[in-house]
């Protein structure tokens, strides 16, 4: 529901001993803020229960796939359909999982029973570019308040401010290698590097690989 809420700007109430809510729960209150700008839409409008929830951002296009049933099913998403057809690159916010770049192509998405997959798509750079944050319902892409790729210095400038401390993810294509020590690969083209809560200017070097 913590989805549903976020994305749909639903009314945030809160009636639990704060003091007592475990580190867990407290990240999932801290994922609503800042709100939504705008509310998100239906993709199934008509459906009773509507599956697929679409928020566009300056800075990606946030997609919640919404299982509302007691059996895990699989659902997909039309990268051509969200994207235009331009290439883009899918975070799973949730997960904190980079699911690589598509084209055109269908992505298949198992999801569990009354659970969520909550996608960023961005477009895909043949540079390195911000991916993601799992800390909040936007996957980061509220709080991403400036990007620039400079192409003579290899540096990728971030500006974020950060609702909670945590990492954000980088997306850094097999071309391009890290020349900054707190940059930590975690699978394939998913790098990470760790951001305070409040505003963080992001500076990373890179060099071409051998």
């Amino acid at each position: 529901m913590v989805t549903v809420v976020g994305l749909t700007q639903g009314i945030q109430m809160v009636g639990e001993n704060l003091p007592s809510l475990t580190a867990d729960r407290l990240e999932l209150l801290d994922a609503l803020r800042p709100t939504m700008p705008v509310p998100a839409r239906p993709l199934d409008l008509f459906s009773p229960k509507p599956g697929r929830l679409l928020t566009r951002t300056p800075h990606g296009d946030v997609l919640a796939l919404l299982n509302w049933s007691d059996e895990p099913i699989a659902l997909t998403v039309d990268a051509e359909e969200i994207c235009g057809g331009r290439p883009a690159t899918i975070y799973e916010v949730w997960t904190d999982r980079w699911l690589g770049v598509r084209d055109g192509r269908v992505l298949r998405v198992d999801v569990p029973p009354h659970g969520t997959s909550l996608l960023l798509l961005r477009p895909a750079r043949r540079h390195p570019a911000f991916l993601g944050f799992n800390g909040h319902v936007s996957g980061g892409a509220i709080l991403l308040e400036g990007e620039a790729w400079d192409a003579a210095s290899r540096t990728l400038s971030i500006e974020f401010s950060a609702n909670r401390a945590g990492w954000i993810g980088i997306r850094v294509p097999v071309e391009w290698v890290p020349t900054d020590g707190e940059v930590v690969q975690r699978e394939g083209e998913h790098w990470t590097i760790p951001v305070a809560r409040g505003a963080n200017a992001v500076v990373l070097r890179f060099e071409r690989a051998r």
